[in-house]
Formats: structure tokens, sequence, C-alpha cells
């Protein structure tokens, strides 16, 4: 390959130095095409041939130049300056350096050994899916892949190199060998330490690892007083073995020594992550996978043996699988996928993301589509396998042809009123008993399941009470899960609806984020609108004219689609809920455990601390983003409440590592808390992740919950507190005002404002509308919430018992089976 450069008196040709891929027996260039045929090669050939890596270094009449004339070819070939071994299935790890190898035809002036991963025989697979995976866990050697021809000259000085000398020089070039079967070819014959290693890891490949292990560990006590860098890649090597043997009290035996006498050595970390997941323990997995993340080798240590990505996609991968094991698919599917953008080409990420499924709109958002272009075949089937994951299985519980809806419950559906809400005023909901035991039809619900957020908490709330009611149900989950269901029969059953998708489906419910207007193959189509600024999006209202039923969360949401131009008729009021057994007064009854909880009672905000005697506690829960107000929480906090006076605020964050990264303000919370730390007047961050059973304990803890948002669609934790027991400080105005009334909640004065006809750039079909407060009304709220704790107490008791009949999921359940009804029969 020529390259042509500008210099005085116009274009002239640099020197370069030519690479080829050497192919050991039975390999194909077809195996290669990201180094052949990129719009750029990255090879300029292939040398004709197979030979063994051991032949490899005695091509001195076949490869190099005869004369140091500028590259004629050779009797025997084309004339490289420098060679790649690969052999069958072999995967150079390149990443996104597509430059690499050309980098290294200029640099590399010797024969050079690569780090080489070798597949253990029936190890314990880090996330193998079916067809078995390459594991993360590998036996990694040194190999003379990178081959200086002997007489190739140098381009300074035009030169022939002489056959280089022991020792060979090392380039950090990885290499994923996803076969050993060929190991003969493969097999370096001698008495160095890396050829040792090679042969004894060859060895174990193979299935021989009795015979392997004796030898690493004598290479290993030969090495040890002499060169720390060999002797922790052969004690690394000795911890892969012994668990691919069976024996993880000898591994990690060996795995402790080696991380007290090489500390610095980032492999034995991910080796370490790879012990605890084969043990069960993924949270030991993800520390130490975080722990090669983070680790950065000190100058003027010991230059230690790298595998490639052990800071880097190898860590991710791992630590993805022990997210996975922990139940939070959501993390492991972000860290699988930033893996493979640093390595597009590393089969164990593409292998565990193919064991999972994942909403196909998720991987196109992830950049995924791209990914397989230019990419080996091994690359490619994977991909294929995580896209044919990434759809519902068409079949459904065995059930072919038609299949009755149910019956329509008694009492007829519940009127809605289109005005926007002006003051407190009734649900609107009307409770009915569900429909008989013999009632079916099929459902499909696409969106977000267990996954930490209001949106997912709804699906499953209401696709649980659905199919309580006889509904057969399939769930096309969007978001990967972030936590595992309770184990209880109710959601287990929701959790094995997942994935499928009913055929025939009669009426398929959309509510998800962003939301999907197109038709999933049902008869019947509802979109359920995660709504909350009022006008909706021009390019919404268009797409909603082919579905059969909106559905809105609040009249405050219908009202703002219908003002959009979506006809009356067709936008329905169905409301969010609360569980009762769980979110319940702090003087009611320990929920039973079917629900799937424990709840704890009134008490400490945090594991083993007591609220001081006296102190005031309010409470946020929800997105630190300015539409829900923390800002407004915030500020008026601090400003009213003065340094000593006995009263806290607690933030309980939700979506600020995931879906609200890039808007979270939770450091402007985090900094106030540091601020206020030590004293009597102080803002407290809770940093767990909570169960339903903890969160209502958290409420339940509180003397107020402070909700003052800017828009919202229902504002979820502000009923919840309420079925709790403890009152909620809201605007005025907007969703709230469907369940709260001055006897159950602190209304500070507020108006609907108009925000203009553009939301983040996208054209609305009106104005939208936000919530206005006066941060002093706040502030006088707040004073009076905790000047007048009898009255907060009397006021939460009115809040529970009115909320505690009409506004649980059952409710709400029974509104949206008696539209789903009315759909399927019209």
């Amino acid at each position: 390959m020529t390259v042509w450069v500008e210099a005085a008196g116009g274009l002239r040709p640099l020197a370069t130095r030519r690479i080829g891929l050497l192919l050991g027996p039975g390999a194909e260039p077809g195996e290669w095409p990201h180094l052949l045929h990129p719009p750029i090669p990255l090879v300029d050939g292939v040398f004709p041939g197979a030979v063994t890596l051991a032949e490899a270094m005695g091509l001195a009449e076949a490869t190099g130049r005869a004369e140091a004339d500028g590259g004629r070819a050779s009797p025997a070939g084309p004339a490289f300056d420098l060679l790649l071994w690969l052999g069958r299935g072999d995967l150079p790890l390149l990443g996104n350096q597509a430059t690499l190898l050309r980098l290294l035809a200029q640099q590399v002036r010797r024969t050079c050994l690569v780090p080489v991963h070798y597949p253990l025989p029936e190890s314990p697979a880090v996330g193998a899916p079916a067809p078995p995976a390459p594991s993360t866990l590998t036996l990694l050697v040194l190999e003379p892949r990178l081959v200086q021809p002997p007489g190739a000259p140098d381009v300074a000085t035009g030169t022939p190199d002489p056959l280089p000398e022991v020792p060979l020089g090392f380039v950090a070039l990885p290499i994923l060998a996803t076969r050993a079967e060929d190991a003969g070819a493969r097999r370096f014959p001698g008495s160095a330490a890396w050829a040792v290693l090679q042969g004894a890891a060859l060895r174990a490949a193979e299935g021989d690892l009795a015979g392997a292990i004796p030898t690493l560990s004598h290479l290993y006590r030969w090495l040890a007083g002499t060169d720390p860098a060999m002797a922790a890649l052969v004690l690394r090597n000795l911890v892969a073995a012994a668990l691919a043997a069976g024996e993880p009290e000898r591994a990690r035996q060996w795995l402790a020594a080696g991380q007290k006498r090489y500390a610095g050595y980032g492999e034995l970390e991910l080796v370490a992550a790879a012990l605890h997941l084969i043990e069960g323990d993924a949270r030991a997995a993800a520390a130490a996978a975080d722990r090669a993340l983070s680790r950065r080798e000190p100058a003027g240590g010991v230059r230690w043996i790298p595998g490639g990505g052990h800071g880097g996609y190898r860590a991710l991968t791992l630590r993805g699988e022990a997210f996975a094991r922990l139940g939070s698919l959501h993390r492991a599917v972000e860290d699988w996928v930033a893996a493979l953008r640093q390595n597009p080409d590393y089969l164990p990420a593409l292998a565990c993301l193919a064991s999972r499924r994942v909403h196909r709109d998720r991987l196109v958002q992830f950049g995924l589509r791209r990914l397989g272009l230019g990419r080996p075949p091994a690359v490619r089937r994977y991909l294929k396998q995580v896209w044919r994951g990434s759809v519902p299985t068409r079949d459904f519980s065995g059930q072919v042809g038609s299949v009755p809806l149910p019956a329509a419950g008694p009492g007829a559906h519940p009127g809605v009123s289109w005005a926007p809400a002006t003051g407190p005023g009734g649900s609107g909901v009307v409770s009915a008993p569900p429909s008989g035991p013999g009632a079916r039809g099929t459902l499909g619900w696409e969106g977000p399941c267990f996954v930490h957020s209001s949106l997912a908490r709804v699906n499953r709330e209401l696709a649980r009470c659905l199919a309580q009611r006889g509904w057969d149900l399939g769930v096309w989950p969007t978001e990967p899960d972030d936590h595992r269901p309770p184990e209880v029969p109710e959601w287990q059953s929701l959790a094995r609806a997942q994935w499928r998708w009913p055929s025939p489906c009669q009426v398929a419910v959309h509510h998800r984020w962003p939301p999907a207007f197109r038709r999933r193959g049902a008869a019947r189509h509802v979109v359920y609108l995660p709504w909350e600024f009022g006008a909706l999006p021009r390019s919404w209202v268009e797409a909603l004219a082919q579905v059969d039923e909106v559905w809105a969360y609040s009249r405050f949401v219908a009202a703002g689609a219908v003002a959009s131009g979506i006809p009356p008729e067709k936008v329905h009021v169905v409301p969010c809920g609360f569980d009762p057994r769980v979110f319940r007064p702090p003087e009611s009854e320990v929920p039973s455990p079917e629900c799937g909880v424990v709840a704890p009672e009134r008490g400490a905000p945090f594991p083993g601390a007591e609220p001081p005697e006296g102190e005031f506690r309010f409470l946020y829960v929800g997105g630190t983003i300015p539409r829900k107000g923390y800002d407004r929480a915030l500020r008026a906090f601090l400003a009213e409440f003065r340094p000593d006076e006995p009263v806290v605020l607690t933030v309980k964050d939700f979506g600020s590592d995931t879906f609200y990264r890039r808007i979270s303000g939770l450091p402007e919370v985090l900094a106030a808390a540091a601020a206020t730390r030590g004293d009597a007047r102080r803002v407290e961050v809770d940093p767990r992740t909570l169960s339903d059973g903890e969160l209502a304990a958290l409420y339940r803890q509180a003397d107020c919950l402070v909700a003052p948002y800017r828009a919202e669609g229902f504002c979820l934790p502000a009923l919840e507190a309420m079925a709790c027991g403890t009152p909620p400080l809201v605007p005025a105005a907007g969703p709230a005002l469907d369940y709260c009334t001055p006897e159950t909640a602190i209304l500070v004065p507020a108006r609907v404002v108009p925000l203009g006809d553009r939301l983040g750039g996208e054209p609305l079909a009106g104005s939208a509308a936000g919530v206005e407060i006066e941060e002093a009304d706040l502030r006088r709220a707040m004073r009076w919430a905790f000047e007048h704790r009898q009255e907060l107490r009397a006021m939460g008791r009115r809040a529970a018992a009115a909320v505690r009949t009409g506004w649980t999921w059952d409710a709400a359940a029974d509104v949206a089976h008696r539209r789903l009804v009315e759909l399927g029969e019209g």
C-alpha cells in the first residue's frame, strides 16, 4: 500500500512497510473480512500457503525481500515487512483502533510476542448461551504472532534487519482463540518461559488439566523470585486452570497469594470476578470488576503483562454478568454495550447479550444495528441471535384459533370531565367487581415491567391485576429488568408472561417511553400516554389517529389530549393506584406474605438509626429533575428553616444512574447534604435501592411528602404517601387534584401557565402547560406543616382513609378491564 504525502514540489510517495496475514493450517481468509475488505484494508495481502506457528519463524527465504530495491515480490510470493499469524477461529481484538496494524508495521522492528486467550475446557462459562459462547475466563499466554521476516529492510536506513534474538519484543495486540483443536499447529517448542507456558496452556485447553496444572505450578516456582511479571501471568493461569478442573478452594488459595504478592496486576482482579461468579457471589464479582476498571498501573513499577481490556471491555463484560445475576439486566446490558463499543469483536460480551432478551428498540438506540458491518462471521452469528431474541415469541400458552372476550362487568363506564381541573374534585373512578373467573381474552402489553420507575410500576401492577381478571397476558418489556420479581406466584406468573405475545392478540396496550404507535398484530390498539405537559407533540396526534383508544393517567392529561385534537370519545382516564397490602398506615396490620414484601413499621429512616426526639422529616421521592420540582423543595427548605431547627429533608432519588442520568440534579442535592451535615436542619440522601416494602416504610417514617412539581401526569408518590398516612404537599393545580383535597393534602397556591408551542424542539399541537408556584407560598406551607404536627397527623389519617377504596390498583384495573372489554366488543 502506497501513502502519498504533500511536500515541496507536489505529492510524493512515502515509503511504508507492508503487513500480511500468515495463515495456519485450515484457516481461510474469509474469517477476517474486517482486515481484508474494509474501505481501507488493514493488511496488504495474504501469504500463500499454510504454515504452523513454529514454521512462521523460519520464512526468511519465502517472505523476506531479497533485495532492498523498493519491495519487489519474491518468487515465493508477495513481499511483506511484517506478518501476523492467525489460526482457525482466531480473532484479533483490535477494537476501534482500525489503524493499529498499520502503526505496528511502521514501528515494529523485530518479531514480537502478543497475548493470546484460549478457551478453558468445560469451564463454568460466564454468561454462556446456547450455542455455547466463549467464556470471559480464559487461559492467557504469549505467542510470537507478529513475525518480522529476516532480511526485510528498515524503512529509515534501507538495510536488512537480522533475525531477531531472544528476548523477543512484546505488543499488546490481544487475540481471542475460539478453538484449540489445532494445537499442533500452534505449539511452539522451546525452553523459554513463554513457550513452556504456552505448551501447558494448550494441554489444558485440550482437556489435560491434570498434566497442565503441575507444569504451571513448577513454572511459577521457577519464576517467582526472578521475573514477577511473568510469574504473575503464570499464577493467573493456575487460578483459571484450577477453576476449570473444579478445584475452587485451590484456585482461591492461589488467587489470595497472587493478590497479596502482585497487587498491581489487573488480570488477577478479573480472575477474582470470574471465581466469585462461579461460586455464586455476584456482588463480590461486581466489586472485583469495579476494581479492575478503576486500577491504574503506577509509573515506575513492574510492567505487568496485560491480556487486553482488563481495565475496559473484559471487566465490563464480567461486571455486566454480575449485574444480570443480581437481577439488574438494565445495568448489565449497558455494560455489555459499552464493552462492544470498545471492542466490537469481543465475543464474550456478544454471547452474554445473546443469552438474554432485549427489546429491539433499545438495541437500535444502543447503535447495535451497525455493529455487524464488515465484522467477522462469528460476530455476525451472535448479532443475529441477539436480534432474533429482541422480538416476542408469537405462540402463547399453546392457544390457537379464536378465544372469547371477557364479559362486561356490571356498571357503566364512568364519564370523564374534559375541562381542566381548577380545584379539588372527585376521581372519576367507579369501582366495579371483576368479571367472573371464566372470563378470558388475549391481551398484549408493551412497556417496561420490572424496572425501578413509575412507568414500569403502572405496567406491572395493571398487568398483574388484569391477569387476575382472566386475561391471557403477554408482556413485551421495552427496558431490561433492573430487579428480580418477588418470589410469590402472582409476580412469578407475570415474569413468565414476559417475551410472549398472544396469537391471536385481541387488544394490545402500549405504555412506554418514548411511546410507540405502530400496530403490533392485534385487533385493537391502545396507547397509554406517558405525558405531563398538556398539549401533545404534533407528530403524536397524527400517529394517534391510527389507534383505537388513548388512555391518560389523569383528567389533566386527558384534557391536554382532547385540546390537541384527539376526539373526546377516544380518550379515557385510566388512573394509577397503590397496593393496600404494602402502602398502608403505620397503625394497620402487617401485610400477608402473598404480596411478596415485608414492609417495616414506622421507625428509623436508615437501618440502625433512630430519629431524634422532636425531629420533623420532609420527604422528596422521585427523579431529581426540574420537571418534578426537586430544586423548588431544596431551595424553599434551606431558605425557610434555620440551621438550628430540628428538621430534615430526605431525598430519595430515582433514575439518576439510568433514565435521568443526563439531566439529574443529584450533584446539587449531594452538595447541600454535605454543606448541612452536622446541623439540626439538614439534607439527607437515601442511596438505597428500595423494594416496595422499604419504600412504603420510608413514606411512613416521614411527616410530610413534598412534591412541588412543574409538570406531572399523575404524581404517584403523593398517592402512595397518602396511603401510608403521610400527607403530601402539592400544587393546587394539575393531576394531584384528582385525589387530593384540602382535607387530605396541603395544597400550595398554584396556577397553570403556558410554556410555548414547542418542547425540546418538538412542535406541539397547542401550548404546553406547566404548574407555577411561588417560593414564598411553598415556604409558608412547609412552615405550617412543621408547626402543626397534630393537625398534620390527622390529615394523614384522613388521606389514608380517603384513598383506601377508590384508588387502589384493583380499582384502576377495573377501569382498564371495562375499557378492554368495550374495545373487544366494538
